[in-house]
């Protein structure tokens, strides 16, 4: 499918520093998903230039950086922008006094642009980026497609079926100067005759259409589409990857001569999570919510996330870091979803335990009887007026539903305890049993407390949040490690 992140895509064509549009290589561009966007030239580019020394008859080459902020091109009749491309392969050979030529060159990319000619990458010159996200399509519930079923006077098979398609409006929603519209696009019903049967169908595709009245760069769009992404991570308790990304050229862009600008950008860079279009979706009862969920409205649920995944973004990065991928130590995740909640705490802003006149005077009184050596050690030993780990758990242990944590911790204050110890045994590298059932426990635990805590922020139903401890996912299995390892009493 053209321009599906979860395809591999080949172009052959031009290749050109911007400064440099006579010194054209020719090469093959291609993107694929493990690898992200390569360019193999039948040449290639070198910035190494000869340099003056002291004495008037001698010179020296320098050596070369082999990065470029950006790359020049033209293939299938379209222009490409390489950004942040970096030589990761060359082969050369010495031309004497014009020192050395490039004979063979790969470089890596970390995006491509086909559609435009950009000077600059971190320019504002786009109004719009459309999304296709996995599993957004279950997640964006609409009966508009519907199973037809007549059945027979007989009962052995229906006596007349078909499929009905009622195309259903977008959804809209305005935050501040952002217009974040999820779209539904529907394939006509098509046959296709082939040599032993005739196929039928069509389908229906979500996606994600952002607009603002202020462009944005292909950075700050790309943020965006994160999170994007994440919302419906979260949502569908499994790593949801980007399937296709477009962006809209400003009309000044498009105005511009020498931008070459097409009505759409598509945008080829690697990502954490590869995806697969045609694998099978998250069902809607097995995701933690979707917008069939009773009490879950899009005109609500999008401006709280926005605000939301700003006011977490480092405990939402860190836990979603571990919800994209599975891979690594044990005992990274274990710090990851630990610090993620202490993170999660922070940025709620609470007040310190204590004022900080009472803390200042409180150490100000231990360094003045302690000897002069000491003192340096002491300030470090106090650190902050802030909370301890342990007044961190032990609170966002009990802010959301008491039901809900009662399904998910019995027992908190054995959870708590052994988050306590393992972190530090980990963190400080000390000696003791490692339990690795119990260490996974503590971290699947971590990062269901941090989640349910997020799910508390955007207000999902309580019945619901119970609901999803009761079915195969991420909170379910947490709350099973949970009772097996600290049970109640």
């Amino acid at each position: 499918m053209d321009g599906y992140l979860s395809s591999e895509s080949t172009w052959r064509g031009r290749f050109w520093l911007p400064d440099s549009p006579d010194n054209v290589q020719r090469g093959i561009l291609t993107y694929t998903p493990d690898k992200g966007v390569r360019l193999a030239l039948i040449g290639g580019f070198d910035d190494a230039v000869w340099l003056p020394t002291e004495n008037p008859h001698t010179r020296v080459l320098s050596s070369a950086s082999r990065r470029w902020p950006v790359i020049y091109g033209e293939a299938s009749k379209q222009a490409v922008t390489l950004i942040d491309c970096a030589a990761v392969r060359s082969s050369s050979y010495f031309m004497g006094k014009e020192g050395e030529r490039v004979e063979e060159q790969e470089i890596r990319a970390t995006r491509c642009l086909l559609g435009v000619w950009l000077t600059d990458p971190d320019a504002q010159v786009f109004s719009q980026i459309s999304l296709e996200i996995e599993n957004l399509t279950e997640w964006d519930y609409r009966p508009d497609v519907m199973w037809e079923i007549e059945e027979s006077e007989t009962g052995r098979r229906p006596a007349r079926w078909g499929i009905r398609v009622e195309p259903a409006d977008p959804r809209t929603v305005v935050i501040d100067d952002l217009t974040v519209e999820l779209q539904r696009w529907y394939r006509l019903p098509s046959h296709d005759n082939r040599r032993g049967r005739l196929e039928a169908g069509t389908f229906a595709v979500s996606h994600f259409v952002l607009n603002s009245p202020a462009p944005k760069s292909v950075n700050e769009w790309m943020e965006t589409a994160s999170v994007m992404q994440d919302l419906i991570t979260l949502a569908m308790d499994a790593p949801c990857a980007v399937l296709k990304t477009e962006l809209r050229p400003t009309d000044q862009l498009k105005a511009e001569p020498n931008s070459a600008a097409f009505k759409n950008v598509t945008v080829y860079a690697q990502h954490v999570v590869n995806g697969d279009p045609d694998a099978s979706s998250v069902h809607g009862w097995d995701a933690t919510f979707t917008l069939g969920v009773e009490g879950v409205n899009y005109e609500d649920i999008v401006p709280r996330w926005l605000k939301i995944r700003e006011q977490f973004r480092v405990a939402c990065d860190m836990i979603l870091s571990l919800v994209y991928s599975s891979e690594g130590y044990l005992q990274t995740h274990l710090i990851t979803a630990v610090a993620a909640a202490e993170a999660f705490h922070q940025a709620l802003g609470l007040n310190p335990p204590i004022s900080n006149s009472e803390f200042n005077k409180l150490k100000k009184t231990l360094k003045a009887v302690i000897p002069d050596g000491r003192r340096k050690w002491l300030s470090e030993k106090l650190g902050r007026n802030g909370h301890t780990l342990r007044e961190r758990l032990e609170h966002l242990a009990s802010r959301p539903d008491a039901q809900v944590m009662a399904q998910l911790l019995p027992n908190p204050d054995g959870w708590v305890d052994a988050a306590i110890d393992a972190r530090n045994l980990v963190a400080h590298g000390g000696e003791g049993d490692d339990d690795i059932v119990q260490m996974h426990a503590i971290t699947e635990v971590a990062i269901a407390v941090v989640i349910v805590n997020l799910l508390h922020e955007l207000r999902i139903p309580n019945d619901r949040v119970i609901e999803t401890m009761t079915t195969t996912g991420r909170l379910t299995r947490a709350a099973r490690l949970s009772r097996e390892q600290w049970p109640a009493g």
